[in-house]
């Protein structure tokens, strides 16, 4: 970790104690696949589908990696359009905010987008095509600093600044302000507390709690909003994608085993569910996912190359 990040780690980890995840329960969740959901316009089909969110008045968007990349739906999934033709070259994140605002992150041009709910540009981070490496002490104030390298997810506090885990290429967050100023960044690669070996997914909890998927350290990791580590969760597998569930827990893909689980926001295990394969109602690497208004799951697969919603009986 660079000096400057690498002592907020340290006193962050003498201040707190290192919490892990308990098992408290395993039960299976009953949910069924709902064959034939979506309905895509004749000669269309699904790519890769890293993305699901939700819109405010219940519509359904999805985030796949074809020529027509975000399409919004009906909640009952009747095709509803095309959003944002030709913008994107790597589709990975999708998020929308409370203001009902899309945004999305793309690992290839190394940006994140903000749309209005009809799909107009509002706001670009980063620059189209130009990846952005590791601030070093002393030159994290300009330009440099808001770049990217392959962006994965994106996510907002209450005050509605932005969390940007970043990525692939780098190992951090990024924290913008709700205008898109530059404010701070932590993290690098490593397996240490507050380092990350590819932060995946961002979530900020009711209690302004930032969680960070940390995949290929197999765990998850909690900061407050100025980036100081409260907790580490570990035996839940490799998390991909962190969603809010409605009861006020927290849904987790967990990609690499082919499952979801469902944890409370002291880390414990709740319940779980999925299996992998490649028919309907298994799961192939299943990336990113969303809780509907009437409590089924949509689920992003990327070896499946689909979506699939998931109801409870």
């Amino acid at each position: 970790m660079k000096a400057y990040t690498y002592l907020r780690g340290i006193m962050a980890c003498a201040a707190v104690i290192i919490g892990f995840s308990n098992v408290v329960a395993q039960d299976e969740l009953p949910f069924e696949v709902d064959s034939d959901f979506f309905k895509l316009p004749a000669g269309w089909n699904f790519g890769q589908t890293p993305g699901a969110a939700l819109l405010p008045n219940g519509n359904i968007l999805i985030f796949t990696r074809t020529e027509h990349a975000l399409l919004e739906f009906e909640p009952d999934g009747r095709f509803v359009r095309e959003l944002a033709h030709g913008m994107f070259t790597g589709p990975h994140g999708l998020r929308v905010d409370r203001h009902g605002n899309i945004w999305t992150t793309d690992t290839v041009t190394h940006l994140v987008y903000k749309f209005d709910g009809n799909g107009r540009k509002l706001l670009v981070l980063g620059v189209k095509g130009q990846a952005g490496f590791e601030i070093v002490p002393g030159e994290n104030k300009g330009l440099h600093a808001h770049l990217f390298n392959k962006p994965t997810d994106v996510a907002f506090d209450a005050q509605d600044n932005i969390y940007v885990s970043d990525g692939y290429g780098n190992s951090r967050v990024v924290k913008f302000d709700a205008d898109g100023n530059y404010l701070m960044a932590w993290g690098e690669h490593g397996t240490e507390p507050g380092q990350f070996d590819l932060p995946h997914s961002i979530y900020v909890d009711p209690d302004q709690r930032v969680w960070v998927a940390d995949r290929d350290n197999e765990r998850l990791q909690i900061f407050d909003t100025d980036g100081n580590l409260l907790k580490v969760l570990t035996g839940l597998g490799w998390p991909w994608g962190l969603a809010a569930a409605s009861d006020g827990n927290l849904w987790m893909a967990d990609g690499t085993n082919n499952r979801i689980i469902k944890i409370d926001h002291d880390g414990n295990l709740l319940s779980r569910f999925g299996e992998p394969g490649r028919a309907k109602g298994k799961l192939g690497w299943v990336h990113y996912l969303v809780e509907t208004s009437d409590g089924s799951l949509i689920v992003g697969e990327i070896v499946s190359e689909r979506p699939q919603r998931f109801v409870l009986p």
